[in-house]
Formats: structure tokens, C-alpha cells, sequence
């Protein structure tokens, strides 16, 4: 399949957008890095990866399926696109490529997300909250 998608990039003069990166020893710093994270997924549970990318104020764009739209709010902390809709995902892409300020309004509400939605110590003492209201 490997060769598949590169004959398709070599193909379509890609090679300047495009690259593949293999093993990488730090998923963190990776993710870091990129300009767009893309989750492309027909099926998909729970990406802890969009989560990791809030964290890194790394924008994403992710097909509308199974939890992704519960850590995505379109459009605010990044961008959905229906399962298999090529041209919406051309849109969106071309959309954030030249509105530049649109991306930083993503990244940084999708870090503000991460901070304290999915902060651990908060949720921990959500927990405790509501277990002592129960025992009381």
C-alpha cells in the first residue's frame, strides 16, 4: 500500500507537501511539529492522537465518526468533514491555508481544550467531588 501512495505523490508532483516519516522515536515532539494533523478515519472510537495534538497546539482536521466529533467542535477547536467527502476536506484545507489567523483561533482553543477538558487533576477532583457528595 506504501507504494501505492507514493507512486500517487510522485505522480502529482506532491513531493514538496508531502512526507513520510515512519517510526518516530517521540510521538510528542512529532505531533509538535506538524502544521495540520489529518485523521482521515471511516471508523474510529476514541483518538487519544487529537488529544495529543490539542496539547501541542497542533490544528486538526478530522472525519465526523464514532467520538471524534465529542473532542472536535467544528470550526472551533478544528475541523470535521463527512466519512469519504474529499471535497469538503479540499475546502477546509484550502480554507486554513490562507486564512492563517483562522488556524491560530483553532490552536489555541483546542490547547485551552486540552488544559481543562482533558486535564487529569481536574477530572480527578470532579471525580472526588461527586464521590463525596455521594457518600455524604
Amino acid at each position: 500500500y506504501f507504494e501505492k501512495i507514493n507512486s500517487f505523490v510522485v505522480q502529482n508532483s506532491l513531493r514538496d507537501f508531502v512526507k513520510f516519516a515512519g517510526a518516530v522515536p517521540s510521538a510528542d515532539e512529532f505531533i509538535g511539529e506538524l502544521d495540520i494533523l489529518l485523521v482521515p478515519s471511516f471508523d474510529e472510537a476514541f483518538p487519544t492522537v487529537i488529544l495529543e495534538a490539542f496539547s501541542a497546539g497542533t490544528p486538526v482536521i478530522a472525519s465526523n465518526v464514532g467520538g471524534i466529533p465529542e473532542i472536535i467542535e467544528d470550526g472551533v477547536t478544528g475541523f470535521l468533514f463527512p466519512v469519504g467527502d474529499s471535497a469538503k476536506l479540499a475546502s477546509i484545507l484550502n480554507t486554513i491555508i490562507y486564512d492563517k489567523n483562522l488556524l491560530a483561533r483553532i490552536s489555541t482553543s483546542a490547547s485551552k481544550v486540552a488544559r481543562e477538558a482533558y486535564n487529569i487533576r481536574i477530572s480527578n477532583s470532579k471525580i472526588a467531588m461527586c464521590l463525596r457528595e455521594v457518600l455524604e
